[in-house]
């Protein structure tokens, strides 16, 4: 457990309780067979595809 007085190693990246992803649209789009796929993005730069199959009517990802 790190605490005040613990000091961190840089070797490790920055923990988790500092950042929280947010996801912001970035691209909502149409395939050609009708498929919805939705991108969302973070500031930190991870990304999320979600694709929803017009055939299925639910969400993949």
């Amino acid at each position: 457990m790190v605490n005040a007085s613990t000091p961190l190693d840089p070797r490790r990246t920055t923990p988790m309780s500092t950042h929280v992803h947010v996801r912001l649209a970035d691209d909502l789009a149409v395939t050609e067979d009708g498929d919805l796929v939705e991108r969302y993005r973070c500031g930190c730069g991870a990304t999320w595809t979600r694709v929803h199959r017009a055939e299925e009517g639910r969400p993949e990802g």
